[in-house]
């Protein structure tokens, strides 16, 4: 497998995002977007620092934007269906 500097530095961002660094997860996550607005995982990421922050509504968008990226990707679906419990929409958490 070839090293993917790329996604060392998301795995980075995912420890940091562990660890609470909420604020320099989010500074990272938001160049990589810049850089790369199709990478699937780095918008995956965003949302999770988003709904740490309390930003559920922004979460949900994010995940769904990765899931144009990566579709049925399992992890991602997970998350959308969390959020959309969590935001009182069970009925769209099950479609």
């Amino acid at each position: 497998m070839p090293d993917d500097p790329g996604a060392k530095d998301l795995l980075a961002v995912r420890q940091m995002i562990d660890a609470g660094e909420i604020v320099g997860a989010s500074s990272l996550l938001r160049a990589r977007i810049e850089d790369e607005p199709e990478n699937a995982e780095a918008w995956f990421l965003m949302a999770l620092v988003a709904n740490s922050a309390g930003q559920s509504d922004t979460a949900l968008r994010m995940v769904e934007t990765a899931l144009t990226r990566r579709p049925a990707t399992p992890e991602y679906l997970n998350e959308k269906g969390r959020l959309l419990m969590q935001l009182g929409e069970p009925e769209k958490a099950s479609a």
